[in-house]
């Protein structure tokens, strides 16, 4: 990111609401707020049971939101987002950080990161798409509307994880390590959309997995919780 982008950056965010460059943003357990939340450098907490109508963005800081807390769409540049049990959201967005979705979210949106993990939890919902460049993604018995997407993470839908949309593994791009993607449809996993891998892939699928379509590789079949390294 050059200068004169992360000048504007800063810009946009003074302009906000007043909130501090070099400082982080608590909101109070239970409480109600209707305005956005922004700083440049500093980590922003949503407490328990807190609702906020509006925007929480920061650049260097992660974001994280309590339990059965409501927010409306998260940003950071340089920080992971964690999401606890019960909670709802809109879009969230990192460059460089892990989302980490606990059970039982709702998120109204995407999630996005480009350097990073993503962890969708048991009986998350997603009703968007879930993607990344670089890091693995775990589906962990949740539900996701739309499609799954990476470029050189590894891949695990597992314990009963629904997927709507497609699981696509993209191609390979100058300067991505050579290694195989490791995809894993687990146990009553379900993909309804098509598996596309447009790299080399070792797919694996559970006996009681149901897939659509499979372009790009050979699935292999296994049996127990498991597959085998």
């Amino acid at each position: 990111m050059n200068v004169k982008a992360v000048g504007l950056i800063v810009v946009l965010f003074l302009a906000g609401c007043g909130n501090g460059v070099n400082q982080s943003v608590d909101i109070d357990p239970g409480s109600e707020r209707h305005q956005d939340f922004r700083t440049v450098n500093g980590t922003i907490t949503v407490g328990e049971a807190a609702r906020v109508e509006g925007v929480l963005e920061t650049v260097n800081g992660g974001i994280r939101v309590g339990p059965e807390a409501e927010i409306g769409r998260a940003e950071t540049v340089n920080g992971s987002i964690r999401v606890e049990d019960g909670a709802t959201t809109a879009h969230l967005t990192t460059v460089n950080g892990n989302i980490r979705i606990a059970s039982n979210v709702v998120i109204d949106g995407n999630l996005k990161t480009v350097n990073g993990a993503i962890g969708l939890g048991q009986g998350s919902r997603l009703n968007g798409d879930l993607s990344n460049f670089n890091g693995g993604i775990t589906i962990e018995g949740g539900h996701v509307a739309g499609n799954v997407s990476t470029r050189t993470g590894d891949i695990r839908i597992i314990d009963g994880a629904r997927i709507e949309g497609d699981v696509h593994v993209q191609a390979r791009s100058r300067g991505d390590v050579q290694r195989d993607v490791r995809v894993v449809i687990g146990r009553e996993a379900v993909v309804e959309g098509t598996l596309r891998m447009d790299r080399r892939v070792q797919l694996l699928v559970h006996e009681s997995a149901q897939v659509g379509d499979i372009q790009g590789a050979e699935a292999e079949t296994f049996t127990g919780d498991e597959p085998r390294r």
